[in-house]
């Protein structure tokens, strides 16, 4: 690991191909790609991968933009073996931001982070040619965050 970040700080690392078959391999070899990507653009990565057990789902990457006054930005990465069929970023349903924004709460609860935080998606597309650069596309503010809603039966 340690020698990983060294390699990255001090020169182009080779780009990982894409796996073949299991697609739960070809979502870690995205989420790597994704994450290299935005460590360039300037992004600090927090966390991988992180869940909360009593809620559906799970965010994927978990940053900090510094260019962005230290905003907390939160990642869901798509990663598709070709754009034929629909694009990546489109299977960011509401189903999946609220289970997104949700996990966010609970992360941002117990780090007691600032509440300036963004939602991103970052679809990976492997490259056609062996050994080339995979296609990554970047969406800034893909989704706003809903409003939590109160329960009617509180009284204020």
């Amino acid at each position: 690991m340690l020698w990983q970040r060294i390699k990255s700080l001090f020169g182009k690392a080779k780009t990982p191909t894409a796996p073949v078959g299991d697609h739960m391999k070809l979502g870690k070899w995205g989420e790597q790609v994704a994450a290299e990507y935005l460590r360039r653009q300037g992004h600090e990565i927090l966390e991988r991968r992180f869940r909360v057990p009593y809620l559906k789902g799970e965010i994927d990457l978990i940053t900090r933009d510094s260019r962005d006054h230290n905003c907390v930005v939160f990642v869901e990465v798509k990663t598709r073996r070709s754009k034929d069929f629909i694009p990546a970023e489109a299977a960011v349903h509401s189903g999946k931001r609220l289970a997104i924004t949700r996990t966010a709460r609970a992360y941002l609860r117990r780090r007691r982070y600032p509440a300036r935080r963004r939602y991103d998606v970052v679809s990976v597309y492997p490259n056609a040619d062996p050994g080339g650069e995979p296609v990554i596309e970047h969406f800034p503010n893909a989704f706003p965050e809903r409003p939590l809603r109160r329960s009617r039966n509180r009284r204020p």
